[in-house]
């Protein structure tokens, strides 16, 4: 009875014992070419500018696309793998919001729209106006 009692504490200490995680984690960005795109005049380039400032950690805006891997046995994660786009995925992402007749060409009237309609950042006042460019 008392090896029986013995060997169960030993099992209980031992499982408690070798119980337990090993992990890595690995983040990967890749990132995709810009989109070309044109301004139909300076005040349109500082429009989109200023949107694309004011759309940065804004609630609802595009989020990155992440793709995450996991691998876990009971006593060891063998991996744990994070992708995510970079930062021209956002840059395109805009762009393509923008550029509404998909001419590859933002023209004021766009650039203005696209100013108006974004969201401000959380703790970040809106700029009233976009900057002006002489």
């Amino acid at each position: 009875m008392k090896n029986q009692r013995l060997i169960l504490i030993l099992a209980l200490t031992g499982a408690l014992a070798f119980t337990g995680c090993i992990s890595s984690t690995k983040t990967e960005y890749t990132d995709e070419e810009r989109t070309s795109v044109a301004f139909e005049s300076p005040k349109a380039e500082a429009d989109f500018h200023a949107a694309l400032d004011r759309r940065k950690g804004a609630p609802g805006r595009y989020e990155r696309p992440e793709e995450r891997t996991t691998v876990c046995l009971i006593l060891v994660n063998v991996s744990r793998r994070k992708i995510t786009s970079g930062p021209n995925h956002d840059f395109n992402q805009n762009v393509h919001l923008c550029d509404t007749d998909r001419n590859n060409v933002i023209s004021e009237r766009e650039a203005q729209a696209f100013l108006e309609n974004s969201p401000a950042a959380p703790n970040r006042p809106a700029p009233d106006t976009a900057t002006k460019i002489n």
